[in-house]
């Protein structure tokens, strides 16, 4: 197979200086590869979130350096001695992933780049089997949403800001409630249990047995060991689907969001993904730094880096049109948390005041490292 005939250009129609704390519309418009210009979306983007990043990463933040350590080891020697499969054509546009360039390679896991899509993924990756196993057995990686000790902090500036913002895109594009919303990918369950103090009917699929654990011990919730690509015909009465943290883990993203799609289509529904984005502060950060990275660039846990136009494009051959958008992330934390580690210090609680204002400025310029993509069926 060669080069996909699926791929669009994107550009944007947006004011310049939009306000933070409120939502502006846009005008994202797709053209094909000759130019032509195929559709214009109404776009509603927010941009920002505040949180108290400090209290959120408490464990990480007084042990950085121990697991930086963690990461290194575990990372350097899976991808050492595990079997690798190649990647042929680009999981997003499959154009030849021979036409890839190499970006950053991370433990001894190389991230490549597309230059058709933009997209960015590993060009030799875990296989299917290894990366199950990992997600279901690995309660290191489950730890970071199943710690009590962050749990309302989780619930309170995390999960609630979220699923807010769910539902009011939902009611701004329809204008009525959802009446059910299935999280693909649930962690520890605070999204649906957020959704669920906000009066709505949600339930959750997720693979991790100490996710799954934790859910059921903390709030009563059980979630759902489903293999969603295979029994998405179960989800055939929900108005909502989420992919928080998910598409970027698994081989095929572009398969997870056509299951969604046949799911969701012919009714008022709504998709949502969030994935990290590759041009933000912290790709240039961890890029400086491969040898300190334990988020974002995590080949181990990040398959895949999204760019703006991959993502639009994953979604839209998918049969999705976008409607809202949010831009957020961790990228002020990350820079002074590599700072602390170069000079051998901890982050102080001096930092949390340095990290809000940062952020709001990276924020703002759309430099953040992650993206939220709220889209309806075509």
């Amino acid at each position: 197979m060669g080069r996909s005939k699926i791929v669009s250009n994107w550009f944007k129609i947006c004011p310049i200086g939009a306000c933070l704390e409120s939502g502006h519309e846009e005008t994202w418009i797709s053209q094909n590869p000759d130019g032509k210009e195929e559709k214009r979306y109404q776009v509603k983007v927010c941009l920002g979130k505040p949180i108290d990043i400090l209290a959120l990463k408490e464990v990480v933040v007084k042990s950085f350096s121990d697991q930086v350590a963690q990461h290194k080891n575990t990372r350097t020697s899976f991808f050492r001695s595990a079997k690798l499969e190649k990647v042929e054509h680009c999981p997003v546009c499959n154009s030849l992933a021979e036409l890839s360039c190499l970006q950053v390679s991370i433990y001894g896991a190389d991230y490549h780049q597309c230059p058709v899509c933009g997209h960015v993924f590993l060009k030799a990756r875990p296989a299917e089997p290894q990366l199950r196993e990992f997600y279901t057995r690995d309660t290191h990686y489950a730890a970071t949403y199943v710690d009590k000790k962050t749990l309302e902090t989780r619930v309170q500036q995390v999960a609630l800001p979220k699923a807010r913002w769910v539902i009011e895109q939902y009611q701004s594009i329809y204008g009525h409630k959802p009446r059910k919303v299935l999280d693909v990918g649930a962690g520890g369950g605070h999204f649906v249990y957020a959704l669920r103090q906000l009066g709505f009917e949600a339930r959750g699929i997720e693979l991790s047995e100490a996710s799954r654990e934790f859910s059921v011990k903390n709030f009563c919730i059980e979630l759902q060991d489903i293999d969603f690509l295979r029994h998405w015909r179960l989800f055939s009465d929900v108005d909502i689907i989420t992919f928080w943290g998910l598409i970027e883990h698994v081989s095929g993203p572009v398969e997870f969001i056509r299951s969604a799609y046949r799911s969701l289509c012919n009714r008022d529904t709504l998709v949502v993904a969030s994935v990290p984005n590759w041009h933000s502060l912290s790709t240039a950060i961890q890029t400086l730094f491969p040898e300190s990275v334990i988020r974002h660039l995590d080949p181990l846990g990040h398959l895949h880096i999204f760019t703006e136009s991959s993502l639009l494009t994953a979604f839209e051959k998918s049969g999705f049109a976008p409607a809202a958008a949010w831009y957020f992330g961790m990228d002020a934390y990350e820079l002074l948390s590599q700072l602390a580690l170069c000079f051998g210090k901890n982050l102080g609680a001096e930092a949390g005041r340095l990290i809000a204002v940062l952020q709001d400025t990276i924020d703002s310029g759309r430099l953040s490292d992650s993206i939220v993509l709220a889209c309806r069926p075509i």
